[in-house]
């Protein structure tokens, strides 16, 4: 065999050489060894420039060359891309997406929903191995303990991170789909005949409302707080949040427009993990409601026992508040505490608990906050069928941005329902009966 013959090129040129044969040029250069054998590709080129174009992009590219070949050969594993796991996307999605654009508050409830999701799911679960079928066994999962909302906004957040998932090319399919349901919660998990047709809504019956007033009745401090939530049906944040000025007794009105919100404490660990403020509505609305004779009678009943009542020994009975009254004026808040300072959400909540389980007349009675709101947008819609005017009024009474947030989870379908009322509870059917007074005929200034 004929042998070939090369013509190297000049000195200083590299690794370069042409076929005399062919005539085409040739580079290589040793990008490593294998058990102490070069290895050298060999790269075959038009011309001497690019000849050398080539030797120089092997000289620059030698690591990655070898590596490849290496890989090829089989010699090494291709080291297979760490998936993401569930725990870091929750994570991830959550500073980048959630908490540099919401309040502290929101914050707040997010970190719960991921921490029910995390509590169920290993922190080694990768995102891609997510299925349908885990998505829905972890929702059955939370109707032993949580509420239909809570699910709701549980699903919601994994829904959220899926997605993202979903579009970045993690997975291919968001496993969340039309098979995944909600479960019956705890809160829904009784009567379920009386549910057929429209959503299960809490409310208190007209002689739950009868007791609790009665039961708070010689409650000086409380009776009034009750009063507002069952007339007005404010969110708790909203109630007390009112100031001394936001009431207009010359026209029967309160102004709503703000609301106690929660930050959280990220930088001082000496203070308290979570601190109220007063902010705007949830709607970032605010609305004027006319209120009743009876709401500004126990209103002023209870700011004048503030600033005149005393005990045995001549000492004012509510010094404290008297005083906050006093240095803050009008800008003074409503409900104040013991102490004269901002009544949290929290403190409240635990009071009325302890009151409800302890006292006889509220035996039974599940009480929530929120259920004065549902059941004070219910009785608006009881005296007759709701009509578009009274939905539309209904809605801004209530401080909803849409009337179907109104009409879907606040008016509870007892329209029907007979209502059973001694004659000693007259004077209250008489304060709650929505054809009786103004207020309930949803007009908002």
């Amino acid at each position: 065999m004929e042998k070939t013959s090369k013509k190297r090129a000049n000195k200083g040129a590299g690794s370069i050489y042409q076929d005399t044969k062919t005539g085409k040029w040739h580079c290589y250069e040793t990008i490593g060894y294998i058990n102490g054998e070069r290895v050298r590709p060999n790269i075959t080129c038009a011309s001497k420039t690019e000849a050398q174009q080539k030797l120089n992009e092997i000289k620059a590219n030698k690591d990655s060359l070898f590596e490849a070949y290496k890989i090829k050969k089989g010699l090494i594993q291709v080291e297979e891309i760490k998936a993401p796991t569930l725990h870091n996307s929750l994570d991830e999605f959550i500073q980048t997406y959630k908490k540099p654009l919401v309040s502290s508050c929101t914050n707040a409830g997010y970190k719960d929903e991921i921490k029910r999701i995390k509590g169920y799911f290993s922190s080694d679960t990768l995102i891609k191995d997510v299925t349908t079928k885990m998505v829905q066994e972890f929702l059955n999962s939370l109707a032993v303990r949580y509420s239909k909302e809570t699910i709701r906004k549980t699903k919601r957040m994994l829904n959220w991170v899926l997605e993202k998932a979903m579009l970045e090319g993690e997975i291919n399919q968001n496993p969340i789909n039309i098979f995944v349901k909600l479960p019956l919660a705890k809160d829904e998990q009784h009567d379920t005949e009386s549910r057929i047709g429209y959503e299960s809504i809490d409310t208190y019956t007209d002689e739950e409302l009868i007791n609790i007033l009665i039961a708070f009745e010689e409650n000086d401090i409380y009776k009034p707080i009750i009063h507002f939530l069952i007339e007005t049906g404010c969110r708790i944040q909203e109630v007390l949040a009112i100031k001394l000025k936001d009431i207009d007794r010359q026209n029967s009105t309160i102004t709503i427009c703000r609301a106690l919100k929660m930050i959280e404490n990220e930088t001082d660990p000496t203070q308290p993990r979570f601190q109220w403020y007063s902010g705007t509505t949830k709607n970032k609305q605010g609305r004027i409601l006319n209120i009743s004779p009876n709401l500004i009678k126990v209103l002023d009943e209870w700011i004048t026992r503030v600033f005149n009542e005393k005990r045995g020994n001549g000492k004012y009975k509510y010094e404290k508040i008297r005083n906050t009254f006093i240095r803050e004026g009008e800008e003074a808040p409503l409900f104040c505490n013991n102490e004269g300072k901002q009544r949290t959400i929290n403190g409240l909540s635990s009071i009325f608990r302890n009151k409800f389980s302890k006292n006889e007349t509220l035996q039974g009675i599940h009480f929530k906050f929120h259920k004065f709101r549902h059941t004070r947008a219910t009785i608006m819609g009881e005296a007759d069928k709701m009509d578009e005017l009274k939905a539309g009024n209904c809605q801004r009474f209530m401080g909803h941005t849409s009337l179907n947030t109104t009409l879907r989870y606040y008016v509870s379908n007892r329209v029907d329902e007979k209502k059973t009322k001694c004659s000693s509870s007259r004077e209250w059917y008489d304060y709650l009966n929505c054809e009786k007074l103004e207020i309930i005929n949803g007009k908002v200034r």
